[in-house]
């Protein structure tokens, strides 16, 4: 008995071993060419465990910091391998059946006993037939692409949430020497004026208030030093640090030349990875559509086994096929929610490219005017404020120009350094701003 049923079930194994196999391998698309264009952050693995941060960072040495040691970027690594074993436990088959059945036992008079007795040994097997495990495997792959995806766009949010934190950092460092150098210059005033005050040529309350300016300059410089510690902390936060673990940046802001055209940039929204995430997502949704028509075909369940006569000692060979009967329920309701879903697709890419346009329009109209300002501040306004404070610092040492006059004077040329430096700063983030849309690099970089 137990010599053919174990002849039976080598046979199913022969016969299972030869159905076929899916691919189970998913490609995590590639990193935007903005991501791509630092050649240093591509391949971050091979330098995960020598990577050391450096005591003044570039904004390379930031952005392969970061595309490391971000935590939300693990996350999503994690979820990618998440995927991968669904779609290894979408294309396994399923498990087959074993029964055991014992008839015709401890009854009245013929059957007393186990005299009359029938065991049947049986193992079955469900067969699932229009395709449906290579479909489930598709649409497990599929998903696997969305997850890729996911992963992308993330990856260029936290690069350019780096990129625009390195520059806010850099922007602060700038500001600081800036306002250093202004309560340098008040502290020359103040003397200046103790000495004239001393000699009689001015009054004792001019003193009084070039000590006030110094000291709104220190306020100044203190007031700075502060919002650049917290910079570098937000930047250093996007690696998972409490605290900045670096002293400074370095690197620069250089205005463009030129800006491409709009349309230019329009045409370039098809790397952005949310809409080009659609693609794999349509192909998802028609997988799915063949899934759920091949849900509706029933999947026959095939047995044979092994029955023992115990009352006629002989022994038999049983074999069975059962299917459902889709009278009723031939998943119509699946099947056209997939087909609905995939109608929606269209609508949703639609969509997703108007609400870039309008954005990426929006982001191009700031640009314009930032670009502008930072221009007109570097080229023009700063170079006549700064010909300004040599002409009435002069003629103020002549007795031309009263004191008034000269803090005037100062308070423009400095103001026109701290407007233009927010110029830069913001033109970078407008920059940013276009990349994150595009996924393309608006810009050559300073620092690489």
């Amino acid at each position: 008995m137990n010599r053919n049923f174990l002849m039976l079930l080598i046979i199913i194994s022969v016969v299972l071993s030869g159905c076929k196999t899916y691919d189970t391998t998913f490609t995590v698309p590639a990193p935007v060419p903005l991501v791509e264009a630092y050649p240093a952050t591509s391949n971050t693995t091979a330098i995960q465990d020598s990577l050391i941060i450096p005591d003044t960072l570039t904004v390379t040495d930031a952005l392969k910091t970061v595309l490391i040691k971000n935590p939300e970027l693990s996350v999503y690594t994690y979820e990618i391998r998440a995927r991968e074993a669904d779609v290894l436990q979408a294309s396994l088959m399923p498990n087959p059946e074993g029964s055991y059945e014992m008839e015709n036992f401890a009854g009245g008079k013929d059957y007393r006993g186990f005299g009359g007795t029938e065991i049947t040994l049986t193992a079955g097997q469900l067969i699932e037939v229009s395709g449906k495990r290579g479909k489930r495997t598709e649409v497990a792959r599929l998903s696997g692409e969305l997850a890729g995806w996911d992963y992308q766009s993330v990856k260029l949010k936290v690069f350019l949430e780096t990129t625009n934190a390195f520059y806010e950092v850099l922007t602060l460092q700038q500001q600081m020497v800036q306002a250093v150098q202004l309560q340098a210059l008040a502290e020359k005033l103040e003397q200046a004026v103790a000495k004239r005050v001393e000699a009689g040529a001015m009054s004792p309350a001019g003193y009084s208030r070039a000590k006030i300016e110094t000291e709104k300059a220190r306020v100044g410089v203190q007031s700075y030093r502060f919002e650049l510690e917290a910079a570098k902390d937000r930047l250093a936060s996007l690696w998972g640090a409490d605290k900045a673990d670096f002293k400074g940046v370095k690197g620069a802001i250089i205005l463009t030349d030129s800006l491409p055209a709009l349309g230019n940039l329009a045409f370039l929204l098809k790397q952005n990875p949310g809409l080009a995430r659609m693609e794999s997502e349509k192909r998802l949704r028609q997988a799915e559509l063949e899934l759920q028509k091949a849900q509706g075909v029933p999947d026959p369940f095939i047995s044979a086994g092994y029955r023992r006569l115990q009352e006629t000692g002989t022994n038999a060979f049983v074999a069975g096929v059962s299917v459902p009967i889709p009278f009723f329920n031939r998943n119509q309701g699946g099947v056209r929610k997939a087909a609905i879903r995939l109608q929606q697709m269209e609508d949703m890419r639609r969509a997703v490219e108007l609400s870039l346009w309008k954005e990426l329009s929006l982001q191009y109209g700031k640009l314009l005017s930032v670009t502008y300002k930072a221009r007109s501040l570097g080229k023009n306004i700063i170079p006549q404020a700064e010909k300004s404070m040599q002409i009435i610092m002069k003629g103020y040492r002549q007795g031309k120009f009263t004191f008034l006059d000269v803090l005037d004077a100062q308070r423009t040329l400095f103001q026109s350094y701290t407007d233009y430096l927010q110029a830069l700063a913001d033109y970078r983030k407008q920059v940013s701003a276009i990349e994150m849309l595009t996924g393309q690099p608006l810009l050559t970089m300073n620092e690489k």
